[in-house]
């Protein structure tokens, strides 16, 4: 945006920004023939602002930038209007790509529009369309005097859009650029200033340029600003200096805007959808009170239903809420509603025999009912209510569990009622979450199959890969029952000398069978496991000897927890093994979960000291290895190796674990 002609008189001269260049009639002649941008500004494609036109004189050449405020009125600058008897209206981004074109049927400068080579002042006009904008292009409304420019918005940025003059001689494209206002003069005379221009004309703004801002082209278009997130029209393009980089100073359009909505009369609703501020009244879409009936801007009665219960009674009104339904489905066959709406939720137990009454505050009233099963809208109504005015309404159904919902509508004169339910027989529904059998079937929250789809009986598998507790049970990846038979986890060996229990057998380094023989580990002579020899000499070949209970190549029989046998033949099944307790598809609640460190039932012992872990299968490994003398016990060896193992393992269970899942 760049402009031409300029302040050259000591006090006050100026440069118009207009365009003026030779044309025969067709689109602008002397518009840019190329892509190049601006110097200071960038392409402007945005959706608001196809608002953004260029208003063409075919007979002078003469091209300014205009804003679209009404269906058929574009606001611009006098100074584009006052030498022009016809002007012609481009949609669009671009002079190649123009969408749509109109012809403009009145200029209407303003009355005291003055624009003389030492005054220019009132530079505001409206050109009038032959025909309505595309339905497409929605209007950016004036600033209302309600939301004018004052002093408080200096150093506020404004975005200006225009077609006008580039750094290189192009024109016809539309760009943006952004400057902070300066100064504003809300006077009818003109106000004085620090730095140039010194002086602006009363109802005007000013801004510096040393960034950018409009130049010859640009004159008659916005400059923007932004109200409570809504856009407004708050400058149109006036004059700056010579070379468009100083100081540029438009029409301060809110002082202008009772004369603007005297032609245009603002557009006769708000738009409650479209995040503009379509009536110019300051308020935008729903805040607007001209949305108050809308349904974009209303609250369904369903988003808060309120709760009823068996035997309770409320009172309420369809007063002033929201009327969002009109028709039930089946429900409402050839008639509609017509008022405000209440929404209420219940749920009655399995199989009662439910019976929901209103009665009316007074016999004018006239409301409906309409039931829902599982969902609340206006649609799937399974029954409704629908006598006439100030007679009672009543619906009966036989619960199965599910959440109902009854929504209470106005047909016809809305007011009070009272609504009341009574429910017979059926038995109680279980609570998912109480540890109770509270409908009296033997089981209790989750292992109810009332339950199966509640939230907090999901059953969730630990990813056995990605160090994460997934399914909150205390225990990450491979320590968790759920990983016991996954390739990575099955087929992990102890490395010696790093300290951790690479293979989770909660044996650590030289106290693992993996590590006998290794280098790291010193001592007296080792079974090494896989080599197929008696390495220490006690009768004793690789996996058949106790030295080599915790290695790797020689598996630990484990329950499997889903397969309906005892896989590891201790006489307990699945879920009964202790082995299980933290598979996903077993309940630990009431159970001690035997490598977590934890005193999970409360009985004082702790993983294996705790009796129900007999069936765990490293808890029997410590059970079944022999001691050496009577004085030191041994673990996992009967060579002589002390019984700081067996203190480490137990160490390490305690470690292991963080916290039980919860099955609430």
């Amino acid at each position: 945006m760049h402009r031409i002609s300029l302040l050259t008189s000591l006090i006050f001269s100026f440069s118009l920004l207009l365009s003026c260049t030779p044309g025969d009639g067709a689109i602008p002649a002397g518009l840019s023939r190329g892509d190049a941008y601006i110097f200071y500004g960038t392409r402007d494609t945005t959706a608001a602002h196809q608002a953004v036109v260029l208003l063409y004189d075919s007979r002078n050449g003469a091209m300014c930038t205009g804003t679209l405020v009404a269906s058929t009125w574009v606001l611009t600058a006098a100074h584009c209007v006052v030498e022009s008897t016809s002007l012609e209206v481009y949609f669009g981004n671009d002079e190649n790509s123009f969408t749509a074109q109109r012809t403009s049927s009145q200029l209407i400068p303003h009355p005291s529009y003055v624009g003389t080579s030492q005054n220019i002042a009132n530079d505001i006009a409206l050109v009038r369309l032959s025909q309505a904008a595309p339905s497409n292009i929605t209007p950016i409304p004036p600033l209302p005097t309600s939301l004018a420019i004052s002093n408080s918005d200096v150093g506020n940025p404004l975005e200006f859009v225009g077609f006008g003059l580039t750094e290189n001689g192009t024109t016809g494209v539309k760009l943006t650029v952004d400057q902070d206002l300066g100064a504003q003069c809300s006077s009818s005379s003109a106000c004085n200033l620090a730095q140039a221009p010194y002086q602006i004309p009363g109802g005007s703004i000013a801004y510096t340029q040393s960034g950018g801002g409009p130049c010859s082209g640009d004159s008659g278009g916005p400059a923007f600003i932004v109200r409570s997130g809504a856009e407004y029209v708050a400058g149109v393009t006036s004059y700056g200096d010579q070379n468009c980089t100083q100081y540029g100073v438009s029409t301060k359009v809110d002082f202008f805007y009772n004369w603007i909505i005297g032609y245009t009369g603002g557009t006769a609703s708000e738009n409650c959808t479209n995040g503009t501020d379509d009536d110019g009244d300051g308020a935008v879409d729903c805040a607007d009170s001209d949305c108050a009936a809308n349904a974009a801007c209303q609250t369904s009665a369903c988003t808060s239903p309120l709760s009823l219960a068996c035997g309770a009674s409320q009172s309420g009104t369809t007063v002033g809420k929201s009327t969002m339904f009109t028709t039930y489905g089946a429900c409402t066959s050839d008639w509609t509603e017509a008022g405000g709406e209440v929404a209420y939720s219940l749920r009655p137990n399995n199989g009662q025999a439910v019976t929901v009454t209103m009665t009316m505050g007074i016999t004018s009233t006239d409301l409906d009912i309409f039931l829902m099963k599982g969902t609340c809208g206006n649609s799937g109504c399974t029954a409704s209510s629908v006598n006439d005015a100030g007679q009672a309404e009543t619906v009966t159904f036989t619960a199965d569990g599910s959440t109902y919902y009854i929504l209470v509508d106005t047909y016809a004169n809305a007011g009070a009622f009272t609504i009341s339910v009574s429910c017979t027989g059926g038995n109680p529904s279980e609570n998912c979450t109480n540890n109770l059998d509270d409908d009296g079937d033997g089981r209790i929250d989750c292992a109810d199959t009332d339950c199966a789809s509640a939230a907090n009986c999901q059953s969730v598998s630990e990813n056995c890969t990605n160090n994460i507790d997934d399914d909150a049970d205390g225990l990450v990846d491979c320590d968790d029952a759920d990983c016991r038979f996954v390739t990575a986890c099955a087929a992990a060996e102890e490395i010696c000398g790093n300290g951790l229990d690479d293979d989770s057998d909660s044996f650590v380094d030289c106290d693992d069978a993996d590590c006998n023989g290794h280098e790291y580990c010193s001592g007296s002579s080792l079974e090494l496991c896989a080599n197929g020899l008696d390495d220490d000499s006690d009768g004793f070949v690789d996996c058949d000897d106790a030295d080599c209970a915790t290695a790797s190549a020689c598996p630990i029989p484990v329950e499997q927890c889903t397969n309906g046998s005892d896989d590891d033949g201790d006489g307990f099944v699945d879920c009964e093994d202790a082995d299980c307790r933290t598979h996903s598809a077993c309940d630990t609640e009431g159970f001690e979960v035997c490598n977590n460190g934890i005193d999970d039932n409360g009985d004082g012992r702790v993983d294996c000291a705790d009796s129900s872990c007999v069936s765990f299968y490293l808890c029997s490994l410590i059970n079944s290895q022999p001691a050496d003398d009577g004085c030191s016990c041994t673990v996992g060896r009967h060579n002589g190796r002390s019984a700081s193992g067996s203190g480490l393992f137990l160490l390490l269970l305690g470690t292991l674990g963080l916290a039980l899942r919860r099955r609430i």
